[in-house]
């Protein structure tokens, strides 16, 4: 039973601190720097970072839009 309550209460922690990422967000922010437009994907990664600054990839994503216009 020990167990048992642990194991609901871990899950019940794990949702409570979970951040959400809009993965499908990400993925056309992706596809829209692979088609060189490169000013709407900004846009979508801002609000991306907006909603979660934790998640590493769409600053990873911005950094790479950046270092292309050449904007250090």
């Amino acid at each position: 039973m020990k167990y048992f309550i642990t194991f609901i209460l871990v899950i019940f922690l794990n949702n409570i601190y979970s951040q959400d990422r809009d993965y499908k967000k990400y993925d056309k922010a992706v596809k829209l720097f692979n088609n060189n437009k490169l000013d709407k994907s900004k846009d979508l990664l801002f609000e991306i970072i907006d909603k979660n600054n934790i998640w590493d990839k769409p600053h990873l994503l911005l950094s790479t839009i950046y270092l292309r216009e050449l904007d250090y």
